[in-house]
């Protein structure tokens, strides 16, 4: 008898065990995590995804990743019309250049929160490889839930909306021409 690897309880043998991200869970577990894993609409704010890039050797990604230090921003791209996964999302560097994809698994979790607009950053963590016991190189990175796009400019203001920066830019203005008229 096997155990389900989310709840703890035992699968019996009229069950069927169930796949779910290299996991093997009960039904009423997997319907759960098929659910909530499609559901736009799900909150992933707050939560950090540590996790590596797959397909790093394909094409010229090994190139690109010579290119990579530690710490380094990385762009997640959401490919709906790619003929393999229509959930697939590509990992690359800041000026566009492949570095591989997100799993897929974890790829079907987060497609639909980026098609519904939640936003997402993705950083380097450590370049793994490039030995001669593990000639390919990869990428570990972590994935975290943002409230505005990876690539936003910096909000201006103290709260960062526009109002704000308007107020400033007029007080400052007011002040300029006060200090005008004193010498009138």
């Amino acid at each position: 008898m096997e155990e389900c690897s989310n709840c703890g309880r035992a699968i019996g043998n009229l069950e069927t065990a169930m796949a779910w991200q290299s996991h093997i869970v009960c039904v009423d577990c997997w319907r759960r995590l098929k659910s909530e894993s499609s559901n736009p609409d799900r909150d992933l704010s707050g939560r950090t995804i540590h996790t590596k890039i797959v397909g790093v050797t394909a094409d010229d990604h090994q190139d690109n990743i010579e290119l990579l230090d530690e710490g380094e921003a990385l762009k997640l791209v959401r490919e709906p019309s790619n003929p393999h996964d229509r959930n697939a999302i590509a990992v690359e560097i800041s000026d566009g250049d492949a570095l591989g994809y997100i799993s897929r698994d974890l790829a079907a979790e987060l497609a639909p929160a980026m098609d519904a607009g939640q936003y997402f950053k993705c950083t380097v963590t450590a370049l793994t490889g490039g030995t001669d016991e593990q000639p390919a190189k990869g990428v570990n990175i972590l994935i975290e839930q943002t409230d505005r796009p990876p690539d936003a400019p910096p909000k201006p203001g103290c709260c960062g909306c526009m109002g704000c920066l308007a107020i400033i830019i007029f007080l400052f203005a007011i002040g300029l021409i006060i200090s005008e008229l004193k010498y009138f």
